[in-house]
């Protein structure tokens, strides 16, 4: 399992962050945070709802080797807690 270098995962976190940021259509949306580990990068919505952050699992990305290529998995929307 090839493991995305420090560079690329933080261009991954700031164009994550910057569509998130453009993302009008969602204004409860504080973030997304992304989480790395191995070759897989976790991204969850932080979304404000009655005063308190609630984190919402979007999807799972995985590195394969190059900067170009990645795996996806979308998580259900009835597995979100």
């Amino acid at each position: 399992m090839p493991v995305p270098p420090k560079r690329l995962k933080e261009e991954v976190d700031d164009t994550v962050d910057h569509h998130a940021f453009q993302l009008r259509s969602w204004p409860a949306l504080a973030e997304v945070d992304t989480r790395w580990r191995g070759s897989f990068g976790y991204l969850t919505a932080i979304v404000e709802k009655e005063g308190e952050d609630v984190r919402i699992p979007l999807c799972r990305i995985e590195y394969l080797g190059d900067d170009n290529a990645w795996g996806f998995a979308m998580y259900l929307s009835a597995t979100a807690a």
